[in-house]
């Protein structure tokens, strides 16, 4: 195999691992934007929803939570108790603080996890939740399937993750597979708990990534067809240059031959 056919193989390889691997980011970032685009429709479809009993959309508070009534809101009646757990490292809009995780013993159901809100570090000290043990609270809330469970050890009365079962062991009729996120309740809680915003329902970058990877594999086989023609000239400039005979010189050839013909000694 000659070296020029050896290069044009190696470049066809790479070539073809190069589009290949574009379209496969591609590909996994098109996927990204339509979970993502999924996520954000749901949002927009559930969140601002009038509320309705609990009952209504969770008939079987311990079995997993139905995907279409993620953010759904909800109305529970009854009253907050202890343990009172600090989810850290979770900041809102760039301040340092904590969300408060405590569960609602409801008044006619099982016990379930609330999410009542971020605090910012500088007013940890002065939160007090037991003015409202043992208070009749309406609370208005949406629906979240719960987090996966974390490994890491905390110190007591924190936590990382909204799992009830990890947060809460040991309570009776727990609804494990659900907590919600609270929006407002009556009587108002402590004033240094501050209601979470609505969450994110911008698409992201995805979708102008996956455009970019699929550039980048089109441009990948432009360069290839392009470096090939230059090849191809270059290797066009290297042959040796037929040579040419002109007419005249072609004619006078040909006089030289006939008279040498003609005069040529008689045998």
């Amino acid at each position: 195999m000659s070296t020029t056919v050896q290069r044009r193989v190696v470049g066809a390889i790479v070539a073809i691992v190069v589009v290949t691997t574009c379209i496969m980011l591609g590909r996994w970032q098109w996927h990204r934007h339509e979970d993502r685009a999924a996520r954000v429709e749901q949002i927009t479809q559930n969140y601002d929803r009038s509320p309705v009993p609990l009952s209504d959309l969770v008939s079987d508070p311990s079995g997993p939570l139905r995907a279409d009534v993620a953010w759904r809101s909800v109305e529970l009646r009854g009253q907050f108790g202890d343990p009172v757990v600090k989810i850290r490292n979770r900041p809102v809009d760039g301040q340092p603080g904590f969300h408060i995780a405590q569960p609602f013993f409801l008044a006619d159901g099982p016990v379930v996890l609330v999410n009542r809100g971020f605090v910012r570090t500088e007013n940890e000290d002065s939160l007090d939740l037991s003015i409202q043990s043992a208070t009749d609270v309406e609370l208005v809330a949406h629906l979240r399937p719960s987090e996966e469970p974390d490994a890491r050890s905390a110190p007591v009365g924190q936590g990382f993750t909204f799992n009830p079962e990890q947060l809460l062991p040991g309570i009776d009729n727990l609804a494990a597979n659900f907590y919600v996120i609270a929006e407002s309740q009556t009587p108002p809680g402590p004033d240094q708990i501050v209601a979470l915003p609505a969450p994110d329902t911008d698409l992201g970058s995805h979708f102008s990534y996956a455009l970019q990877w699929w550039f980048f594999a089109g441009g990948a086989v432009v360069a290839f067809i392009i470096l090939m023609r230059r090849e191809n000239q270059h290797e066009g400039t290297q042959r040796p240059p037929k040579q040419r005979i002109s007419s005249a010189e072609a004619e006078e050839d040909a006089l030289i031959a006939a008279w040498e013909e003609e005069h040529q000694p008689q045998r």
